[in-house]
């Protein structure tokens, strides 16, 4: 008798079992968790954005390093969870739209960034649920500032402080 029969035969094992499959949960809950809170309290309370090219420079920075490291990713691309790769395009596609609307409000004052709500909360989705997916921790910390910075992208649209500081 080997070592895996003899866990399947009821050794005893199964809470020992149980334990190992729920330690990568709970450490993507314990990344997620505060991660979310603060993304949950950026959409409800509004904030004085005194330098929004500040921000918004941070935001431009984090998508640079998204493409880099999505493009770093890629020969290892099967041992990543399955929603890093388009939760970090996906960041890199919303950070784009809000250039281009903030572009196009230019020649039309009257567009607001309201529009794109329901693509920032699915952007967020698939962020959150990438952290779960992920087995690296770096990556999972790395996506939970991802899920900040497009909360941030927001709050800024809504305050209709979108600043490119260029």
């Amino acid at each position: 008798m080997n070592y895996q029969t003899a866990r399947t035969e009821g050794s005893g094992d199964e809470a020992l079992d149980r334990m190992e499959r729920l330690g990568p949960f709970m450490v993507s809950l314990a990344i997620a968790a505060p991660a979310l809170l603060a993304s949950i309290v950026l959409l409800q309370w509004t904030f004085d954005w005194a330098n929004p090219g500040f921000w918004m420079l941070g935001i431009l920075i984090m998508m640079t390093m998204n493409l880099l490291a999505t493009v770093l990713l890629e020969p290892y691309s099967s041992a990543l969870g399955a929603f890093t790769t388009p939760a970090l395009l996906g960041s890199i596609a919303m950070v784009m739209t809000y250039i281009m609307t903030d572009a196009l409000r230019r020649y039309f004052p009257d567009i607001t960034f309201n529009w794109l709500l329901p693509f920032v909360l699915v952007g967020l989705g698939i962020c959150y649920a990438a952290i779960f997916r992920e087995r690296s921790i770096l990556l999972r910390m790395y996506l939970a500032a991802n899920g900040i910075a497009l909360t941030i992208l927001w709050c800024l649209g809504v305050a209709d402080k979108v600043a490119l500081p260029f």
